[in-house]
């Protein structure tokens, strides 16, 4: 929940990547379970595990755009201008 609120945002959760599965150990606003890793965005992070990973809009990114969970509008981030 903090990070929620940090970023304010209506989903934070904790993935672990095993293999060809991401699995979502803790959630808030969001479910748990397992997923197809090609269908990850935390497996694009993995890449440069020490640089800051930031997608500015997840609709408008090649990488994210055509991703089930984004075209759905579960997954979703704008930062806010302050």
């Amino acid at each position: 929940m903090a990070a929620r609120k940090v970023v304010n945002a209506d989903w934070a959760g904790v993935a672990v990547i095993v293999d060809d599965l991401q699995i979502v150990v803790a959630s808030s606003g969001g479910q748990l379970g397992r997923y197809d890793r090609a269908r990850s965005m935390s497996a694009h992070a993995l890449v440069a595990p020490a640089d800051l990973f930031c997608v500015p809009d997840t609709m408008t990114d090649d990488r994210f755009g055509s991703n089930p969970f984004v075209r759905v509008g579960l997954i979703r981030f704008l930062p806010q201008r302050r």
